[in-house]
């Protein structure tokens, strides 16, 4: 006997959906230090008169608002960020904020209840 047609039909609704969730786990998850190294490039060609390595010049700015983009917020009072190098320049000094906050996007609102 076989199953009921409504139930079959769940079972392919929900593997469609797990496929889903699966491909956007890979697409927005990005990895921290290509990304940093992305945004170290196009950095340094729309700010090359500027240091990147200064968190308040416009390279520095536009460095954390890159990473921002890709779903990194910056954390320069971690304990993991090394105080002898510039902390704008370091992995460490970049946490994830999250899928949700990375999915909504630069310019839209993230609802209090995701923190900052």
């Amino acid at each position: 006997m076989s199953p009921p047609r409504a139930a079959v039909r769940n079972r392919s609704i929900l593997a469609a959906g797990a496929c889903c969730v699966g491909l956007v786990c890979l697409t927005a998850c990005s990895d921290r230090n290509s990304a940093l190294e992305e945004c170290r490039v196009s950095g340094l060609r729309f700010f090359s008169s500027y240091s990147l390595a200064e968190l308040n010049s416009p390279g520095g700015r536009y460095l954390v608002e890159c990473m921002a983009h890709h779903g990194y917020e910056f954390r320069g009072d971690d304990s993991k960020c090394d105080g002898s190098r510039p902390l704008v320049l370091q992995e460490a000094c970049f946490a994830y904020g999250g899928i949700i906050k990375h999915l909504l996007g630069r310019g839209a609102a993230v609802p209090s209840w995701l923190g900052k």
